[in-house]
């Protein structure tokens, strides 16, 4: 079993409908539809994080009951086994020995001292301490409690992480420091809050199927069913994300996939652009191999000495000696060697290159104008609701009557994410072939309405100066808000089940 089982969790906690993604509240006077259908995998669920880590921490209590060993050893063997408690249990009851050497774990705790009176010497600090003034982990390996306290403290300097990874302080020893020594051994209240902080943000991450909201601001924790979840899912802020990116600014990419996102956000970082623009633009002196650009129409070339060159005279073209050519060649404008130089093949591809560059170039300007586009209808959702507390207060309408503000906002930022991602989709797609002219066709269809939607929406209050004027406003704004609905639902269909299906 890969999953963890949903007993696991409270009782009261609902997964989401396996069928439907839900496209924001209730049915209501837009007509809008409130679920689409696009097959997005069961079940996800945003929880608070207290919730989340009560029921984690009954799942432990359940474990160390059912295994017969301290709550801290589970808490490692359940990481260890990506939290999955039926296959802990299993590899547990064949071969325990196995599991803990595999875990760095025991299932004695502590070692005690011989006795209280016997004094024994730290090895780091060479103290002499009397045997309760130390401490060992079941490894026998004792150092004074000072030596574990600024060992420990020190630790929490690091990531969060380092609760999950921090070992006996003997050098080749690689058992855990579990839980309980942690509790006991840190010397101040500081450091023990700041280790439960970095506890429970490890059971959350280290956990294959739970992930922190990336949304700004946002503290809920998603929990999937499926592990390496691809699907976006949607937290209760109302932000909809790729759990397997989980990332703010990407948030849900559909239709392009993790891959294609990751390629194209590399590309759209990288630094080789820069030197593909120099290989479709410019050629390197023949002689000092320094780059050349033309800026002129003649064919005779000088790689000046005022910027660095060497001064050397050469074709454009074939790239030969300028002192070789003339009448003999085809005069200075023209050059019958380059069809038989190597020179043909160099420009042959640098305008492959300036082709490529013009293709990427085209799906990039689109892609990042919805991008842009995109943050201003964020924008304009957050100012949505002062826009409507606007229009009641000038025209004395009802503060049901402006809830349409917030559906066209809603509406517009769904639209430009779907269309930002498609261009990389698009990109990815072989020009001429049917599955790509049925992108294109849908991509056309909804752009169009959505900057019919967004030049409505953005008319400004001003513009509005009575009832009438605004009920006629309101009524277009709806209608676009369902005709842009539709097509948002057919485009999502259309790419979820096979552009070609």
């Amino acid at each position: 079993m890969s999953d963890m089982d949903v007993d696991d969790f409270d009782s009261d906690v609902e997964f989401s409908d396996p069928e439907v993604y839900d496209s924001d509240g209730d049915d209501n006077e837009l007509g809008l539809s409130t679920s689409i259908e696009i097959r997005r995998p069961p079940s996800f669920e945003a929880l608070d994080e207290a919730v989340l880590l009560s029921s984690t921490n009954a799942l432990l209590q359940e474990v160390s009951d059912i295994l017969s060993m301290p709550r801290p050893t589970a808490l490692i063997l359940m990481r260890q086994y990506n939290w999955n408690k039926e296959k802990l249990i299993n590899a547990y009851t064949e071969n325990k020995e196995k599991v803990l050497a595999a875990a760095h774990a025991s299932e004695t705790l502590e070692k005690k001292p011989k006795s209280k009176k016997p004094k024994y010497v730290c090895p780091i600090c060479e103290d002499t301490n009397l045997g309760t003034a130390t401490y060992a982990l079941s490894c026998g390996h004792r150092f004074c409690r000072d030596c574990w306290g600024y060992y420990l403290s020190n630790a929490l300097n690091e990531a969060p992480k380092v609760v999950t990874t921090t070992h006996c302080m003997s050098p080749k020893c690689l058992l855990h420091v579990h839980d309980a020594a942690w509790c006991e051994l840190l010397p101040t209240s500081e450091s023990k809050d700041r280790y439960h902080q970095f506890l429970n943000i490890c059971t959350i991450t280290d956990n294959p199927l739970l992930k922190y909201c990336p949304a700004p601001g946002c503290t809920k924790v998603m929990r999937v069913d499926v592990r390496e979840r691809t699907r976006a899912v949607k937290c209760k802020c109302g932000f909809d994300w790729c759990f397997s990116c989980h990332d703010s600014d990407i948030g849900d990419h559909m239709p392009a996939t993790c891959k294609q996102v990751a390629d194209w956000r590399e590309r759209e970082t990288s630094e080789s652009e820069n030197i593909k623009w120099l290989i479709a633009n410019t050629k390197q002196c023949p002689k000092c191999r320094r780059p050349i650009e033309k800026n002129g129409g003649c064919m005779h070339m000088t790689c000046n000495k005022s910027s660095g060159g060497c001064g050397f005279e050469f074709c454009w073209l074939c790239r030969g000696d300028w002192k070789e050519h003339g009448t003999a060649t085809g005069g200075y404008y023209n050059c019958n060697k380059y069809s038989a130089s190597e020179a043909a093949n160099e420009d042959q591809k640098s305008e492959s290159i300036k082709t490529e560059l013009e293709y990427y170039k085209f799906y990039y300007h689109r892609y990042d104008s919805h991008k842009q586009a995109s943050k201003v209808a964020d924008d304009q959702r957050r100012k949505a609701l002062e826009r409507g507390k606007e229009l009641v207060e000038n025209l004395r309408v009802r503060s049901t009557d402006v809830e349409f503000l917030v559906a066209a906002t809603d509406q517009l930022t769904r639209n430009r994410r779907v269309l930002r991602w498609s261009y990389v989709f698009a990109y990815c797609l072989k020009t001429g072939t049917a599955e790509k002219n049925l992108l294109e066709f849908l991509q056309e269809q909804l752009e169009k309405f959505t900057d019919a939607l967004s030049k409505q929406y953005e008319r400004k209050t001003d513009d509005i100066p009575d009832i009438d004027t605004f009920n006629a406003w309101k009524g277009n704004v709806i209608n676009l808000i369902r005709v842009t609905d539709s097509f948002f639902t057919k485009f999502i269909e259309g790419v979820q089940k096979g552009l070609l299906n």
